[in-house]
């Protein structure tokens, strides 16, 4: 596990089929760590856990990214919420265009605690679906969810957002009192949600 005291962006690279080829890169962050859990946080428990994140392409091979930052200047811009919302990391969702030369939206999730978005989804409307961890108390949730507060510890969460990432349609805790967190997610054919991840407390 490296800590990277002096900060760290993300990059995203595009290759040919054959990897014999860089066709577009580009970094992205702001002035602290960004694409990282933070050095022995709360969600990092698991080899690999500080470095955890998700890309998935569009029909039309746009780039979406499910990640999170430290860096309350990351370029959030266009999506449901432009603004940090404190603690040591937020997560964020994020869309750049074909060959990474525009970021076309970013957004911002999460609360006051630990956040961090770790898979990402599209349904057949092309809704987003992501989920990760969080300590945050005061995590968006939505009405109606299936555990609208947060169990303890750290959580996993889920949620589904716009595929322009201005609007939060769905968002649900899932966890216990003690720690849990989702890694990966998908859908089956009638867009029925399935997470994957872990609980050290009496999950249901």
């Amino acid at each position: 596990v490296v800590p990277y005291r002096l900060g760290s962006d993300m990059f995203v690279a595009r290759g040919n089929r054959t990897g014999t080829k860089l066709l577009s890169s580009t970094l992205l962050g702001g002035i602290a760590n960004d694409g990282m859990n933070p050095f022995q946080g709360d969600l990092e428990k698991n080899y690999g856990d500080q470095l955890r994140g998700d890309v998935i392409t569009d029909n039309e091979d746009n780039v979406y990214i499910s990640t999170m930052t430290s860096s309350s200047d990351f370029p959030a811009t266009g999506g449901l919420d432009n603004t940090y919302n404190g603690g040591p990391t937020d997560a964020v969702i994020a869309k750049l265009n074909l060959d990474l030369s525009q970021l076309i939206w970013s957004t911002f999730l999460g609360g006051q605690g630990e956040d961090a978005s770790l898979t990402i989804k599209f349904d057949k409307t092309d809704r987003i679906l992501v989920a990760g961890g969080t300590t945050s108390t005061n995590f968006p949730m939505t009405a109606g969810s299936y555990q609208p507060t947060i169990g303890g510890d750290a959580d996993g969460w889920i949620a589904k957002i716009s595929h322009n990432g201005d609007a939060l349609f769905e968002a649900t805790f899932t966890g216990t009192s003690s720690f849990d967190q989702v890694y990966f997610l998908d859908l089956n054919e009638n867009d029925e949600v399935y997470v994957y991840g872990q609980t050290s407390g009496s999950f249901p």
